[in-house]
Formats: structure tokens, sequence, C-alpha cells
């Protein structure tokens, strides 16, 4: 999605199918997932959760959680994290995607502070781009949340969302905090929007999601050479007659780029990935970098990322030759 005008400029499903071939078409791979099937988002929705403790004013950047020992005990449900991550701050809770910051967050802010926000995003109902049999998503009224659920939402779960919804609540993030109506037609007019977060919320959220697509991140193949990338997995169990499954799952990477300046917005879905990895990091971020990539690149934006020159060279020039007798020196060297 174009990030200032709510433009979708790109949406696809896969697989894919031939119209002309009518004898073989799977009804279910007719339909545009990106608009009429909906999910639980998990971890993709904690930078809103983050944003909204901070707008609130309670919470500081630099204010730290103990989420030691990896798990906490909430309405009778136990929130866990993928290791214990001792203490972390808000940097610290996207970077190493914590559910117990994340509900820890949840507790003090109250259901209806981050209902607010998640209804402000367009969460629970239908973006109005017109598409036949678009979903609304789910969003309970706060008033029937539990504890456990006021946690729950902080962390993705207990709501649905489409693909859309979710594209449209990041450009919310990378457009400094405002709502941009989406649209599957390019707009000729200014855009629809509302406020969600201050210009400072926004720009410091986006700005913390750098740090997931760093080494130290969850999703570092998320990454694009050249560009700063900010962005959320979400790893989603998905919801059987049994309960959640053990073994099957939803995976999601969500993101902006280049970051110091959001132009694009893009979200990336996979639905029961079995090629032997299940997380976002390995499955779906691979997907955002190589589509990402492409459409900076068509679309000719600049670079925010690249490397510092050595003093003298020029962009374009070729570093000096190395000579042969040096080369082979340190061929040996590596040899050895």
């Amino acid at each position: 999605m174009n990030v200032a005008t709510g433009e979708v400029l790109a949406m696809a499903s896969a697989p894919s199918f031939n119209p002309n071939n009518r004898a073989s078409i799977d009804p279910s791979v007719t339909r545009n997932h990106a608009v009429v099937d909906q999910f639980e988002p998990g971890s993709a929705v904690k930078p809103f959760t983050v944003a909204t403790a901070l707008a609130s004013g309670r919470w500081k950047p630099s204010d730290t959680l103990d989420t030691a020992p990896g798990y906490r005990r909430v309405g009778g449900f136990t929130i866990h994290d993928h290791r214990n991550y001792g203490t972390l701050d808000m940097t610290g809770l996207l970077e190493k995607s914590s559910n117990v910051g994340a509900s820890m967050l949840a507790e003090d802010l109250g259901a209806q502070v981050i209902w607010n926000t998640y209804r402000g995003l367009g969460f629970g109902q239908v973006t109005g781009v017109g598409f036949p049999g678009e979903a609304s998503g789910s969003l309970s009224l706060w008033r029937d949340w539990r504890v456990a659920d006021t946690a729950a939402h902080s962390y993705g779960y207990g709501l649905a969302v489409t693909p859309l919804q979710l594209a449209t609540a990041y450009v919310a993030l990378a457009n400094g905090g405002q709502y941009v109506a989406p649209s599957l037609l390019r707009q000729d007019g200014p855009p629809d929007t509302r406020a969600v977060f201050e210009p400072e919320v926004a720009d410091r959220v986006v700005g913390m999601l750098r740090s997931v697509v760093s080494p130290t991140g969850t999703a570092p193949k998320a990454s694009v050479t050249g560009f700063q990338v900010a962005g959320k997995t979400g790893t989603v169990r998905r919801l059987g007659k049994g309960g959640y499954s053990r073994t099957d799952y939803n995976t999601v990477f969500a993101g902006v780029a280049p970051a110091s300046d959001p132009r694009l917005a893009l979200v990336v879905v996979l639905h029961r990935p079995n090629a032997g990895k299940v997380y976002a990091g390995d499955v779906a971020a691979p997907v955002f970098q190589r589509v990402m990539s492409g459409a900076l690149r068509m679309l000719n934006i600049r670079p925010d990322n690249l490397p510092e020159l050595p003093a003298g060279q020029i962009a374009g020039d070729r570093p000096p030759a190395v000579a042969p007798a040096v080369a082979e020196s340190t061929r040996s060297r590596e040899a050895g």
C-alpha cells in the first residue's frame, strides 16, 4: 500500500488458478484471501499495544518490564514467551516479541483503552473498499473482555483481521499516526484520514520496529539492501475444534520501508507453512524481503541505508585494484 494515499498498489493470493480451465478450478483458490478471509494476527499487533502505552502518557520508551521467568499467570491462563528475556524496555519488547511484556502493558492500560486503539485502526469493521464479500474481522466489545481476554488482545489473540485491515493499520503507524482510508482505485484527491496516534508516538514506534529486522531481532531475513525496514513478525497457532493447535500455524510479517520516511507498507500472510519451518522470521519475512525489494526499485524510491563511501571515493568509482602479490598472499592466509 502507498503510505501517503492508502492506494493498494498490489494484492495477490497464492496458489493461483487458470480461469480458462473451469473444470479444474478449486473454489478455495478463487477467493481474494487478502480481503475476504480473516485470521488472528498474533504478535503483528504488538506495535499498536506499545504505541497505545506511549500515547497514554503512563509509559516512556525507556521504561522497562521484568518479564522473568518468561511466563506469567493471568486470569487462570499461563502466558509464555519463547524464552526468559528478563528485563526489557519498549524496543526490546518488540525486538524479542514478548507476550509477557505486552500483557503487562495491557493490564496497566485496561481493556477500553486497547479496544479504542484497535477500533481507531479499523479493526472489526469493513474498510469500505467496496470489494464483494469483504470481511469485517472480529473485535468484541471491551466490556465483554475478561482479564485474560485483555492480555490476549495485546499480543494478537481474541480478535480477527483481514490482511487488508492489517496493512491499513501499518499505514497509519507509518503515516505519522494518521489512519488513511484504503482504496483499490487510484486516488485523484486527498484521502480521508483520522488521527489515531500523535506523530511523535507513531514515529517512535516505527523507529523501534527497525530492531525487529536487525540481526538480534526476530526477522533479519526481512532486511532489504540499501533500505531501513521496520516491521513485526507474528507466528500464530490456528484455532481448531479442540482449541489452539500445536502443529498448525499462520505466519505473518507486516512492515514499512524506507523506515526513515515510509513510502510503502506490506503484509505477508502464509497459512499452514509445512516446509519444515513455521516461524514468521523464517517463512514470511523472506517473502516480504523479495516483494518489498522489487517494489522499492520499481518505484525508484531513494535508498536510506547505503554504506558510507571511503574518503575521496565517488559513488560509482571502482575500488583500487589489489596488486597480484597482495591478492595471492591474502588467498594463502584465507586458505590456511
